[in-house]
């Protein structure tokens, strides 16, 4: 669903939705598009990985062609916009101003965005002891996390960091709604918060600590040494090293209960 922070005015029909987590899709209410040309694609995606808004057109140019002086990138940016107007079929969907582009929430909405909106509001629901609405918040955004942000374009340099962030502000989420889970002792809905953070961090070692714990008070011991034996075997293959004491203590107090 469109947010009204992205589509202020109602009058105007939402033209796109762009997936850009785990996937990049460009998709109207009709049909997913499909476009042949790649640099108007690698604009787009460098657009919204630098914030969508008011991004400065060199940041863009320096981006997409590197080698390039400043009168030929500036050619080959206003060629490629052109380029990726036609493709869309909208003049408006990006907005050209004071040497800056943005995106026109007019006429786009992005998953990523609004995943990160629903994130802000569960955490000011949480703030004000709303626990219902901040699951649902929550819940939401994690509907819209389907995995890294443009994953397929793993050569792309300036993708890395967007993706880290997205990553990580998405783990925090994950890890609010574990933490409310285990306070209100709904263990089988924080197993599966656990795991699928697990799923998104996976040397995240402070959710298998948890997962272990919540385990534990499940009965599910099977379960519970499969986790650990995973958890040394992702630290000892990536980084040389063994679970940490606490770590090693719930798996002691695992197999001694």
């Amino acid at each position: 669903m469109p947010s009204e922070k992205y589509c202020r005015n109602r009058k105007l029909a939402l033209t796109y939705k762009i997936y850009t987590l785990g996937r990049f899709t460009i998709a109207t209410d009709v049909a997913s598009l499909v476009f042949p040309q790649k640099k108007p694609l690698d604009m787009l995606k460098t657009i919204i990985a630098f914030g969508c808004r008011n991004i400065c057109k060199m940041a863009v140019s320096d981006a997409l062609w590197p080698d390039s002086d400043g009168d030929n990138a500036s050619q080959a940016f206003s060629t490629t916009l052109h380029r990726l107007r036609r493709l869309l079929g909208n003049d408006q969907a990006e907005l050209v101003q004071d040497g800056t582009i943005s995106l026109n929430f007019n006429f786009c909405w992005l998953d990523c965005l609004d995943s990160h909106r629903l994130i802000n509001f569960a955490e000011k629901a949480a703030l004000n002891d709303n626990v219902g609405q901040a699951i649902d918040y929550l819940e939401r955004a994690e509907e819209l996390y389907k995995g890294p942000f443009l994953s397929q374009d793993e050569n792309l340099s300036w993708l890395v960091s967007k993706r880290e962030q997205l990553a990580n502000t998405f783990l925090s989420a994950l890890m609010r709604l574990c933490d409310i889970s285990e306070s209100e002792d709904q263990m089988e809905r924080a197993v599966a918060w656990y795991q699928r953070s697990l799923e998104v961090g996976d040397l995240f070692e402070g959710s298998y600590q948890h997962l272990l714990v919540c385990l534990l008070k499940l009965g599910r011991k099977t379960e519970a040494i499969s986790t650990y034996k995973r958890c040394q075997k992702n630290l000892a293959a990536l980084f040389g090293t063994e679970p940490s004491p606490k770590t090693e203590a719930i798996y002691l107090s695992l197999m001694n209960g």
